[in-house]
């Protein structure tokens, strides 16, 4: 009898103890929540929201694991709870969630990490597509105020300094120096390993590296690679290239189903776009994006999730209506090359998806000004590499993609000769092999580079 008394005791003491403690996370750290939209991902919604990635992601996760599906895809329409923010880094971060978690739904995962130790494992960057995105975090132990990164897939230190506004020529032996144990042959990076950002300074005149940081602020001929880690060649040397990716912000341009996932057109031309310019610069060119998204950089996923962040050079807001966006981007071309008019070759081109009926097979297909001579050798150029390439790689199935004029306001009142370049059907299931699958952009992308060699070449 005293046995079950004592039993019955110890059960209501530890259900007092969880209501109260139920009671209390509830008055004090009430959930927020949000409802997921259409391109939405966790990374997103983190985000949009104002949380550091690599502090709150698992929390959110755990936090909401009944309602995440297909590796970490949130579902459009439901709603999500938001983890509490703290006002510091815990290291205890962890344990505070799982408690939270505890007294609000009364289950918990087991798995303790404290907070400085919690990496974005690949699967997770795979699932959010941000295979060239750099998460900056502070490392809860560090003793000095460095910043932190982790080694996304795709990773270097060129890249990793440069996409965090860093001079490659001025930062790069500092950053192997703070992170000699963490580099692998050839300065290689660890993917998902974190790496400390050098502290940043301005070079004394007497600094040899002081010429290379005035002009990466003023001059956009002298800047550093943007897109490319290393120049193969010199056949791009003196050239400028405007690459304009279609639509963007409001604006996703064209649209279709695959595999119950909706697909933009301005998503793929954004990709394919990021891997021509890292293309030029490779080959000595100088090479600008004029739309641009904080968030993406060249993807080999095979779904690009929709978003709406994309923006105008230098860093203007693309806006809703549709002239005004055509007249933004243009002003934008001719800006730079007003700017840069000492270089001794300009182009434009202007990228997009074309949408018809499911049933319209189209081949990659170009549009000129009427009446700019410049501008259909530009088209030809680029159109006959592909001929080249197709009789080469598929010698059987002939290409048919024409060149055109059109009187197309972009391709018009941009100074330097336009071309703007359909790469198929967005709806046509055949079509869309030829860009959703990233080795095909990547094709894609380098016959254009090609063309605009070839085109380069004629015109020295």
């Amino acid at each position: 009898m005293y046995k079950f008394l004592t039993i019955f005791i110890i059960f209501l003491s530890y259900f007092s103890v969880n209501t109260l403690l139920t009671e209390c996370y509830s008055q004090e750290n009430e959930f927020k929540t949000v409802v997921a939209e259409q391109g939405d991902g966790i990374y997103k919604i983190l985000r949009k929201n104002g949380y550091d990635l690599s502090t709150y992601f698992d929390s959110f996760i755990k936090l909401n694991k009944d309602k995440i599906i297909n590796e970490n895809e949130l579902i459009v329409g439901e709603s999500y709870y938001l983890p509490p923010k703290y006002n510091t880094v815990r290291t205890d971060e962890e344990f505070y969630i799982d408690s939270l978690i505890k007294s609000q739904f009364k289950s918990v995962s087991d798995n303790k990490e404290t907070a400085d130790s919690v990496v974005l494992k690949e699967d997770f960057v795979e699932s959010e597509l941000l295979y060239t995105d750099t998460i900056i975090t502070e490392d809860a132990q560090a003793e000095s105020e460095f910043k932190v990164v982790i080694a996304q897939q795709g990773d270097g230190i060129f890249k990793i300094l440069r996409e965090n506004g860093y001079e490659p020529s001025i930062y790069l032996s500092n950053f192997i120096e703070i992170n000699n144990e963490k580099t692998l042959n050839n300065n290689e990076l660890i993917v998902g390993e974190s790496y400390y950002l050098p502290e940043k300074h301005i070079p004394e005149k007497s600094d040899k590296h002081y010429d290379d940081y005035i002009h990466r602020e003023t001059d956009i001929t002298k800047w550093e690679l943007r897109y490319a880690d290393t120049i193969i060649s010199n056949k791009l040397e003196g050239a400028m290239i405007y690459l304009i990716s279609g639509h963007g912000g409001p604006d996703p341009g064209a649209i279709a189903k695959v595999d119950g996932h909706t697909i933009s057109e301005d998503e793929y031309a954004y990709d394919i776009c990021m891997r021509i310019a890292r293309n030029i610069e490779e080959h000595g060119g100088k090479v600008v994006m004029i739309i641009k998204d904080p968030n993406n950089g060249i993807r080999d996923c095979r779904i690009l999730p929709m978003d709406t962040d994309e923006y105008c050079y230098p860093n203007l807001t693309i806006p809703l209506n549709h002239m005004q966006r055509l007249v933004q981007r243009t002003n934008a071309v001719n800006d730079l090359y007003n700017k840069n008019k000492h270089l001794k070759y300009h182009r434009a081109l202007e990228v997009h998806l074309d949408s018809r009926s499911t049933g319209t097979n189209l081949d990659v297909f170009f549009y000129h000004h009427t009446y700019s001579i410049a501008g259909r050798k530009f088209a030809m150029n680029i159109r006959n590499t592909f001929d080249e390439k197709y009789a080469i790689h598929q010698p059987n199935r002939g290409y048919s993609g024409t060149v055109s004029d059109r009187n197309l306001y972009v391709i018009r009142r941009t100074i330097p000769p336009a071309v703007l370049v359909e790469l198929g059907n967005i709806q046509n299931p055949r079509d869309q092999r030829r860009f959703l699958d990233y080795k095909n952009r990547q094709a894609l992308a380098n016959w254009i580079t090609e063309g605009i060699i070839k085109d380069y070449k004629m015109n020295q």
